[in-house]
């Protein structure tokens, strides 16, 4: 009665058969597929966001400039402001 359960060889009963191999292969192809990117082109309201934000940079460096140049004309006038009153 042992023979007839353990016949199998131990590569025959644990080693990958062909169609393990190929549902495995399958299975990888899916995978691969859904991890794509796919290239679309952009909503309506992803435009917009773009357009909107896209811009942000450009106004935030202008106002940081025009920051800047308040703070430039301010500290000079208050400086000549301050030695005239001091004389």
């Amino acid at each position: 009665m042992s023979d007839r359960l353990y016949s199998k060889s131990r590569d025959e009963v644990e080693g990958d058969s062909e169609q393990s191999k190929a549902m495995e292969l399958a299975q990888m192809l899916k995978t691969d597929i859904k991890n794509e990117i796919i290239e679309r082109p952009p909503t309506r309201m992803e435009r917009k966001f773009k357009r909107i934000f896209g811009s942000a940079g450009a106004s935030t460096q202008t106002f940081l400039m025009g920051f800047k140049m308040g703070a430039l004309v301010g500290g000079g006038f208050g400086g000549v402001m301050g030695t005239y009153q001091a004389i």
